[in-house]
């Protein structure tokens, strides 16, 4: 049923895939258990990485040297379009147009509005951009005395701190000088995870021999630190732990042939995330069970229904291209 749906790549990394299922997974829990009230140390566990760990992904996945112009353009398209076009399809489901005119003009400040991980991911990408024009007109290459490398040679790990830090300070006067919006709090404080990504691919061979001793420890520190740590004080060690381990274990179990549905979920977690939520809201009308029940039943029906509205909009050439950020 989903085989003719996944796209053919042999590029692709499985396990990456199948971590990508997994991460949508957690995110449609995670809202499962926040509108059902059903809170406790679960959704502590879920909220503390869900986005987190999609941030990682996406520079795991997007890791390059130096990013071009073209770059810029391809996630113009796979997220700025796909992020400006769902509202219109809720407001038109909805058959109520009051306010679209305002609620358009916030959204740039206000992405939480809307589904801000899209419209935040492509302002990461494009201080990525920034950051890496200035490596281009560096040497690494040379060697200085009994073979020593230059400083040069770890300017992409230096520029990225150094954007980190930076931003950070940006966003600390953002906040004393009161101005509006919240896209500067999400851009500084999701920036660091997509770096980490980065480095992740950049250091490839090197995390793979040393993945299972540090995938290992960011497990124990993730799953105890978050039951006896506070996490909101604790949340950035704790969430980069958990990244680790979460890596750990799906590149160590999960790099071979999976299921075409997993597959197909992995995917196709842009439509998923932004059909989830309005499909929760909907389920939630036609049951009422008991808490955990209520869970249960919420989180099966609204991944079946947004697997299906997903396969359905992949169908056609034009909600590929406007609502899922796909190529025609």
């Amino acid at each position: 049923m989903w085989r003719n749906h996944v796209k053919r790549d042999k590029q692709r990394i499985l396990w990456v895939d199948a971590l990508k299922a997994f991460a949508i997974a957690i995110v449609i829990l995670g809202h499962c258990l926040q509108f059902t009230d059903v809170n406790g140390i679960l959704y502590e566990y879920i909220t503390l990485i869900q986005m987190p760990l999609f941030m990682a992904i996406s520079g795991y996945c997007s890791y390059k040297i130096s990013m071009s112009s073209e770059n810029i353009k391809k996630r113009f398209c796979q997220l700025v379009i796909p992020f400006f076009v769902w509202p219109i399809v809720w407001y038109m489901v909805k058959m109520d147009f009051s306010g679209i005119a305002d609620y358009y003009i916030l959204l740039p400040l206000y992405p939480d509005t809307g589904l801000w991980f899209l419209y935040i991911l492509f302002l990461i990408s494009l201080v990525d951009f920034a950051r890496s024009k200035p490596l281009l007109m560096i040497d690494t290459n040379q060697l200085i005395g009994e073979g020593k490398k230059k400083l040069t040679q770890y300017a992409y790990e230096i520029s990225i701190i150094g954007t980190t830090v930076f931003l950070l300070g940006v966003f600390c006067i953002y906040k004393r000088a009161d101005l509006s919006g919240n896209w500067i709090n999400f851009v500084a404080l999701y920036y660091p995870y997509y770096a980490l990504g980065c480095l992740m691919r950049k250091h490839n061979e090197w995390l793979e021999k040393h993945l299972k001793l540090i995938g290992s420890i960011g497990m124990v520190i993730y799953i105890f630190g978050t039951y006896f740590l506070e996490a909101r004080i604790w949340q950035p060690v704790l969430a980069v732990s958990g990244i680790l381990g979460t890596f750990l274990v799906f590149r160590r179990s999960c790099d071979y042939k999976m299921p075409q549905l997993i597959m197909f979920a992995g995917t196709s977690t842009l439509g998923i995330y932004a059909v989830h939520q309005p499909v929760i809201n909907y389920v939630k009308h036609i049951i009422e069970t008991p808490a955990w029940m209520d869970v249960i039943l919420t989180f099966v029906i609204t991944n079946i229904i947004s697997l299906l509205i997903v396969r359905m909009l992949k169908m056609s050439k034009l909600t590929r291209f406007l609502l899922l950020g796909m190529n025609r």
